[in-house]
């Protein structure tokens, strides 16, 4: 009877994931809710270099809002490049497939995505020229191809058209390790959504020591810091903490394409080896 009744409780536990994972694919919202508690684990994963420990001490101890709030903002210019990538080949998918209503629907989104790069993203964060120009080139190509091949072929449609979907997912594979692939778009995605700050605490005596790090809380008894060389968290007393001052990192300060048509230099603070040796 006990082995009947566990086996039915887990059938019912079951039942009731699978009717949370039912109603997660057809409600948008709790689509976006899955995509942002994505984000977030993958992001503090990535930040905390792969270390459990100290990804939940960011989880603890960062406010809700302010945590969402930072992961998007350090993930939003690659999601809006994976996006502009995406939308490009899907468009050449429905030129090779001849769904006109859907390619009219993705080149306006790729209208969209570009000019918000344009106006919001980091240029090093952005898509190279280079790469622009071979990802239009790729996807008029297989666009234009695939229409071809789909009005002069004798195969059938449905696997003609399969085998255009195989490609287009080919090719943004390759588009999005390229991408990815490049030193500050890898950097910005370890890129801590906290500011950097050199913080000088006091040891024993009157000796002293500087950390370069990102201050996760601090009140009148403790301050919790993550150091940016290894991502360990280090806790001392705030009585110690002597002086913080802000800094850069190397990723922090980023010139935005509309921001070179209003100033060449928009300033910023100093870098973080300089701050510790002008100390």
């Amino acid at each position: 009877m006990e082995s009947e009744r566990t086996e039915r409780e887990l059938r019912n536990v079951s039942r009731g994931i699978w009717a949370l994972v039912r109603s997660a694919r057809g409600s948008l919202v709790n689509r976006s809710l899955l995509l942002a508690f994505s984000l977030v684990v993958v992001d503090l994963l990535l930040v905390s270099y792969m270390q459990p420990t100290t990804a939940y001490a960011l989880i603890q101890h960062s406010a809700p809002l302010a945590l969402l709030s930072g992961v998007l903002l350090s993930t939003g210019p690659w999601l809006l490049q994976l996006a502009f990538i995406y939308f490009v080949l899907a468009a050449a998918f429905d030129l090779a497939a001849g769904h006109s209503p859907r390619l009219a629907t993705h080149l306006f989104f790729v209208i969209g995505t570009w000019a918000m790069t344009a106006l919001f993203v980091d240029s090093r964060l952005a898509l190279s020229p280079a790469q622009v120009v071979c990802l239009a080139l790729a996807a008029s190509s297989l666009g234009i191809g695939g229409a071809q091949l789909t009005r002069g072929s004798r195969w059938n449609d449905e696997s003609l058209v399969s085998q255009i979907g195989v490609g287009t997912l080919f090719l943004g594979l390759v588009f999005v390790g390229w991408y990815t692939g490049g030193r500050d778009v890898r950097e910005s995605l370890v890129r801590p959504y906290l500011p950097a700050e050199v913080v000088s605490v006091q040891t024993e005596g009157a000796a002293s020591h500087r950390e370069i790090g990102y201050v996760l809380s601090s009140d009148a008894t403790w301050t919790i810091l993550m150091r940016e060389k290894d991502r360990h968290v280090v806790v001392v007393r705030t009585e110690a903490v002597l002086d913080r001052l802000m800094c850069e990192t190397g990723l922090d300060h980023r010139v935005r394409p509309a921001e070179r048509l209003i100033d060449e230099d928009p300033g910023g603070y100093g870098a973080c080896s300089q701050v510790v040796r002008e100390r």
